[in-house]
């Protein structure tokens, strides 16, 4: 009858629910990793979403590091003259800063760092014949690789934990010197 059907239904929703509630907790992977990546916040305000971070449990922030927004003269044709983009100190420190203020925070907090080395390219090293779309040139077209490479360089070498910002040069066991990047993503 329906009454008896209603009844088995009740009770096995019962018990599915008691079960539940007796059931011990689910045990993460001590190994597991949790990353956050809010770019916008970690790069404007590091040190309140770091702390909003370690109390949701994350161990990894994840910031993208773009190509286009540290290089000089990113929306020209032509690459800046006398131009290393090996050398950290050939990027400007204001496009560095919240960069350097992630890294420090991160640091204090002891909170791992994973910076994901990304274009766009700037204008200067894409490739000829680039298609534009509304006015709008692609900038990923036909990245050089060997500039990108150069790119990578210049941030590994800033946050390599030897690399002194104030000084703008490699300065093994400085108080100044930037913290440690040990986690790397490219290109996403």
């Amino acid at each position: 009858t329906n009454r008896d059907q209603f009844f088995q239904s009740w009770l096995i929703g019962f018990l599915f629910c008691l079960g539940l509630t007796l059931a011990g907790p689910a045990l993460a992977d001590h190994g597991q990793v949790s990353i956050l990546e809010s770019d916008p916040q970690l790069l404007s305000t590091p040190v309140p979403t770091l702390g909003m971070a370690q109390e949701l449990g994350i161990t990894t922030v994840r910031v993208g590091v773009r190509w286009q927004s540290l290089a000089p003269n990113p929306n020209s044709f032509r690459a800046p003259r006398h131009f290393n983009a090996a050398d950290p100190a050939a990027y400007s420190a204001h496009k560095w800063a919240p960069y350097d203020a992630l890294v420090r925070a991160a640091a204090q907090d002891g909170v791992t760092v994973d910076l994901d080395l990304i274009g766009g390219a700037p204008l200067w090293a894409t490739g000829p014949a680039m298609p534009h779309q509304h006015n709008y040139p692609f900038r990923n077209w036909d990245p050089s690789a060997a500039r990108f490479g150069q790119f990578v360089r210049a941030v590994a070498i800033r946050y390599s934990g030897n690399y002194n910002p104030v000084l703008e040069r490699l300065d093994p066991g400085s108080s100044e010197d930037l913290p440690r990047v040990r986690f790397w993503s490219i290109w996403n």
